[in-house]
């Protein structure tokens, strides 16, 4: 055996399932494996000829081709389909020969989701992790050995010994359960599943208690310093100035006038995780007009944070005279009346007052960031709403980053945290099921009725512009484009967005189907818009590479260097082929990703 065929041989080694090697003639590749495993098949896409496989008894032709119906005849499970190139194919079909779930993977992943495919051991199951975990304030880390072949890992939870609600997903080997109270028994179990669907059995239930470390009842700040240098620094005073009333503080203004005087500190943080709460868990703290002005003057934003967020607040653009007096608070979502679809997490609620006035207006950008919660299924999904004076939810948004939930507002009031569960009932076995869903989540696009998405109906050249202005968030009161996309629901969003994103005197073409090196051309444009760094792409590598018209081949390769674009298994990229909805969410979603929007 040579190549890439002795790697997987190796692989398969560990596995007690006997592997059956064929050395075809000719041409052929040299090297095969099949397998057979409940309803589950190995295939292999022969380059230039088609799909082969495995008969039922285990015998491979490789000069017998089989159709995507066939195959999907064989298979409701899975299917690895590998070819002979550095990116393998691996995809689902269902029983019409539909795609469910297509991609590309590296030679390595594809080798793990044959290995999947097989059985682990003898019986065929998959074994469960070994857990441990360790407590935290407020929080309990998680943590076992990475297991092969394994696609993601369940995570179980709940406060009663063996009784758990829906559980949380994690792709990585560790996984950290947030929001939780501190002295409060939590238990944890979890499992492995494989790329076929397989499920081990739970691990065995570890208990967990939550406790905060002990500090002095008013903690000194903690405060950032940007750049090589960054530390902590220990100050001579405590932030704060207990008052009269529980949960009511005053920044402490000499402390707080150093800070800002030093030009090593880019930024104040006041952490309030140990200021006593008042009755309705609300804590308040005076910030002093000297300070404010200070801030004002030094370009520096205040940062308020307790156990679950982070508000940094840009009190230096707050037009007051005197002292501004800042409240936060948050409480679990219960019976908190939302839109369909939705699953409340958490309310917060933040107040500036000047004297006596009331501030609604933040004088510029508040950036927050949230701890995601416990039994969180799809972190993607989370985004943020914002209470409006007729009650009414208004979406803000917001992006997973570094472990956090954060999004942007300008205005002060009350906030809440939501996971979306909104999906359609033809997306059910759709290989972009959750692509969809996370882009409606984020409210880029909607169903073409309120339970139907139409995933693989053609998009539209003004429909494309109306989806990528919502990433961008452009401005959607322009004029509707004048060449007759009035009356449909991309009209107010192509007026202004069309030469933003196209380009100045581009036409629209709003009706015409978008092709797939279009989609490039436009997320490309759109890529840069957004401050995309300037990219040296290689070569295209697509097998038809010469059917690219010109005007997109540099967009075309830029696009498949940041892995937004793809090509089809056998190699090629077919750049005039007219896309579904549902690639093109895809492309998005993968630009999204690329340039965190």
């Amino acid at each position: 055996m040579e190549g890439w065929a002795k790697r997987m041989s190796d692989v398969f080694a560990r596995s007690d399932t006997k592997i059956k090697a064929l050395r075809p003639e000719g041409k052929n590749p040299m090297l095969r494996f099949f397998k057979k495993y409940g309803p589950a098949y190995l295939m292999l896409l022969l380059p230039g000829k088609g799909i082969a496989a495995a008969d039922p008894s285990g015998n491979f032709n490789p000069d017998q081709m089989i159709s995507k119906q066939e195959m999907a005849a064989m298979t409701h499970k899975a299917a690895a389909v590998l070819g002979e190139n550095d990116r393998q194919f691996a995809h689902r079909l269902d029983a019409g020969g539909n795609e469910l779930n297509t991609g590309y993977a590296t030679r390595a992943e594809a080798a793990r989701m044959i290995y999947a495919l097989l059985s682990l051991n003898s019986n065929g199951q998959i074994e469960a992790p070994s857990v441990s975990a360790a407590p935290g304030d407020g929080l309990a880390l998680l943590s076992w050995e990475p297991a092969a072949a394994v696609d993601y890992y369940k995570v179980y939870s709940g406060t009663e010994s063996g009784v758990y609600g829906e559980p949380a997903i994690a792709r990585d080997s560790t996984f950290t359960a947030n929001g939780l109270e501190n002295g409060k028994t939590y238990y944890f179990s979890v499992s492995a599943v494989d790329y076929t669907g397989r499920e081990s059995e739970k691990s065995g239930e570890i208990a967990v208690r939550p406790l905060r470390t002990p500090v002095p009842p008013v903690a000194p700040p903690s405060f950032v310093v940007q750049g090589p240098a960054a530390t902590n620094k220990e100050p001579d005073t405590n932030e704060v100035e207990e008052g009269t009333e529980q949960g009511r503080f005053k920044l402490d203004a000499a402390w707080a006038k150093a800070v800002l005087e030093d030009k090593a500190l880019a930024i104040l943080v006041i952490d309030l995780k140990d200021v006593a709460a008042d009755a309705s868990g609300q804590r308040t703290i005076v910030l002093p007009a000297e300070i404010i002005a200070q801030a004002k003057e030094a370009g520096k934003p205040i940062v308020l944070q307790n156990e679950t967020a982070a508000w940094s607040l840009p009190l230096a653009g707050v037009d007051a005279a005197g002292d501004v007096t800042v409240a936060l608070a948050e409480h679990i979502a219960e019976g908190t009346a939302l839109p369909a679809d939705l699953i409340a997490k958490r309310v917060y609620r933040v107040t500036a007052m000047a004297g006596a006035t009331n501030l609604s207006q933040a004088g510029g950008t508040i950036t927050v960031k949230l701890s995601i919660p416990a039994h969180t299924k799809d972190a993607d999904k989370l985004a943020v709403y914002r209470k409006e004076a007729d009650d009414a939810w208004t979406y803000i948004g917001g992006r997973v980053i570094d472990g956090k939930l954060v999004f942007e507002t300008d205005q002060f009031g009350e906030y809440v945290l939501v996971e979306s569960v909104r999906t359609f009932t033809d997306i059910t076995d759709h290989w972009a099921k959750r692509t969809i869903e996370v882009m409606t989540a984020r409210q880029i696009v909607n169903g073409v009725t309120a339970d139907k998405f139409s995933p693989n109906s053609k998009i539209t050249r003004a429909e494309l512009v109306a989806l990528v202005s919502r990433v961008l968030k452009l401005d959607r009161g322009g004029t509707p484009h004048s060449e007759g996309a009035a009356g449909k629901w991309f009209e107010t969003e192509t007026g202004l967005s069309t030469a933003v994103i196209l380009g100045e005197g581009k036409a629209l073409r709003p009706f015409d189907p978008v092709t797939r090196e279009e989609i490039a051309v436009i997320v490309m444009h759109a890529y840069k818009l957004a401050g995309g760094a300037p990219l040296n792409s290689g070569p295209l590598t697509f097998k038809d590479r010469s059917s690219i018209s010109k005007q997109a081949e540099e967009a075309v390769a830029e696009a498949q260097s940041l892995g937004i674009i793809a090509g089809y298994p056998d190699g090629s990229f077919a750049p005039g082929k007219e896309a579904t909805r549902a690639e093109s969410l895809s492309i998005l979603l993968k630009w999204m990703d690329v340039s965190k929007l």
